[in-house]
């Protein structure tokens, strides 16, 4: 058990370091969309060679599944990487509208909605159960609202703060389906194969996202030339938090290991304020110290959840 927790906690740090490269690249989303995919296909791909090579299971206690195989389970993580690649670009428009801190405030309405998609694979389950789900989206509502009203320039640009929560909402339903996914397909024993192809699923639909937005492939060659590397770096930051979260998955319960990575939470609140300087901690430390009171609260109201 403990090494699930372990990894949920590493999960949540690591989580938080692939939003950081978008804050610096000045390329389009959907070009970013792109090489964030192929960093994170192939570092995938490097990982199954390594467990390949040494032919035995790493991480997985029971046994793991590591044949790529063509059937309902992996078909299932490809749907969940196209699935989460939606969620990618919309929370890459929400950082862009919002800033970081406040996108991702949205974004953690992911937990208790996984929590609720979750909960018919826990057994014995009963409505009190439910009642602390949704009692931890809701104090998660309420943490968002405190960090995102404040900002003046958004208040007087409705339209882009609307359409950055409405991209960060729509980031959260996504994330938490596709956390599902994951959960599901970790109890059928596929942890490493399915990294490869929710990593395929990602590439094959930024492909297509990029072939219709920026009409052809010039904008990839473009930004090749330009600054690339840093959604390779978001790309390969980002394999380190889905090959964490996968081994935390294998270990405790889905619901446990999405509450404790909702600690990612502080760290992109430490990052905004210390490194990006998007709030003001002097004028707003209040509304930032109830905001992660709410977020303590809710981790609790999803323990007993369980």
């Amino acid at each position: 058990m403990w090494i699930g927790l372990l990894f949920a906690f590493l999960t949540s740090i690591v989580i938080t370091g692939y939003t950081i490269p978008r804050k610096y690249s000045k390329e389009s989303v959907h070009v970013y969309t792109v090489f964030f995919a192929v960093a994170l296909l192939l570092t995938t791909l490097l990982w199954y060679g390594i467990c390949m090579a040494f032919n035995k299971d790493l991480w997985y206690v029971g046994g793991e599944k590591h044949q790529l195989e063509w059937n309902i389970w992996e078909l299932l993580a490809i749907g969940k990487g196209a699935l989460f690649c939606v969620s990618i670009i919309f929370f890459n428009f929400s950082i862009d509208k919002l800033g970081l801190a406040r996108s991702n405030q949205w974004k953690n309405l992911k937990t208790p909605i996984a929590a609720l998609l979750m909960i018919p694979l826990l057994k014995d389950v009963t409505g009190i159960e439910i009642l602390y789900t949704v009692i931890a989206m809701l104090l998660l509502f309420c943490a968002a609202l405190l960090i995102e009203t404040k900002n003046k320039a958004l208040i007087k640009n409705k339209k882009q703060l609307t359409l950055g929560i409405m991209f960060g909402l729509g980031t959260a339903v996504l994330t938490g389906v596709h956390q599902f996914f994951t959960k599901m397909l970790t109890n059928q024993h596929y942890v490493t194969s399915q990294l490869v192809y929710t990593g395929i699923g990602i590439l094959a639909v930024a492909i297509i996202y990029t072939l219709i937005m920026g009409r052809g492939f010039k904008p990839l060659i473009a930004g090749f030339k330009n600054s690339c590397w840093l959604p390779l770096l978001g790309g390969a930051i980002f394999f380190l938090s889905s090959l964490f979260n996968v081994i935390a998955y294998a270990h405790i319960s889905g619901v446990v290991a999405s509450n404790i990575t909702q600690l990612s939470t502080v760290w992109t609140l430490v990052f905004s304020i210390l490194v990006f300087k998007e709030i003001n901690l002097k004028k707003d430390w209040w509304r930032i110290s109830l905001g992660i009171v709410f977020v303590a609260a809710a981790m609790v109201a999803n323990f007993y959840a369980v």
